[in-house]
């Protein structure tokens, strides 16, 4: 029998970050920007998803091992891609 895993990753006391690259209310324009930010291979060693939370579809990259990591990622989207990429936790 197969066994199924999941990719989320186990919390533990490091802090996790994440880069919101957009967040939309229509979910065909999320998956537009995550096959965008794939194409360019902008999300290199991290998970990018098209996520339904509170009313809008966030297009998130992550987690990264370090806000810095996280940084340098948004500030990579914004200049590519010309978007208000910012980094949660």
């Amino acid at each position: 029998t197969a066994i199924e895993t999941t990719t989320s990753v186990v919390p533990d006391a490091t802090a996790q970050y994440f880069v919101q690259a957009g967040a939309f209310k229509n979910e065909a324009n999320g998956n537009q920007l995550q096959k965008r930010i794939q194409s360019l291979e902008l999300g290199e060693n991290v998970g990018v998803a098209n996520v339904y939370n509170n009313g809008l579809y966030r297009v998130k990259l992550g987690p990264y091992v370090s806000k810095a990591e996280a940084d340098m990622s948004a500030a990579n989207i914004r200049r590519q891609l010309n978007t208000a990429a910012h980094v949660t936790n």
